[in-house]
């Protein structure tokens, strides 16, 4: 298991996320967890989205784009977080998108399912070798999420 995220051994363990003001909805709770703001630019990938992009609609994201990851793949647009709606089936085509989206500071994976996956530990470490130095870990409405960032100064770097 990659040592950027610890595994789930009792509710105690797991960091609480911060409250959420008025916020309705499992998708508007993952949007303020994760710190993202109304002028960022989201990408979602998976294979069920319209939830959250409804959520950053109402988030007023300044722009929401969602992937398929069974469909031909868009050109990827510059972006400041990455939503993977489905992080118990992470695709190759997922750290795609992550190392395409120009500028990105935040990508939360959303698990599903028992919250585990084979190539999630690659692809933690993966996000480390982009320069993701921060992933906690939080459990939200029963759900397991990931987020990674990276600092504002590594994001022109990287």
């Amino acid at each position: 298991m990659s040592s950027l995220i610890r595994p789930y051994a009792t509710v105690d363990s797991v960091p609480q996320p911060p409250p959420v003001p008025v916020a309705s909805g499992l998708a508007a709770r993952v949007l303020h967890i994760a710190g993202i703001r109304a002028t960022d630019q989201v990408i979602v990938v998976g294979r069920r989205t319209l939830e959250h992009m409804l959520a950053c609609h109402r988030h007023e994201c300044r722009a929401v784009i969602a992937i398929h990851p069974d469909r031909p793949m868009p050109a990827i647009p510059a972006a400041d977080a990455v939503w993977l709606a489905d992080g118990a089936t992470v695709t190759p085509k997922m750290m795609a998108v992550i190392q395409g989206a120009r500028n990105l500071r935040t990508v939360v994976i959303e698990m599903t399912g028992n919250g585990t996956s084979p190539r999630l530990p690659q692809l933690l470490d993966d996000l480390r070798f982009e320069g993701f130095v921060l992933v906690a870990a939080y459990e939200v409405s029963g759900r397991r999420l990931a987020v990674a960032t990276r600092p504002d100064w590594l994001r022109r770097i990287v």
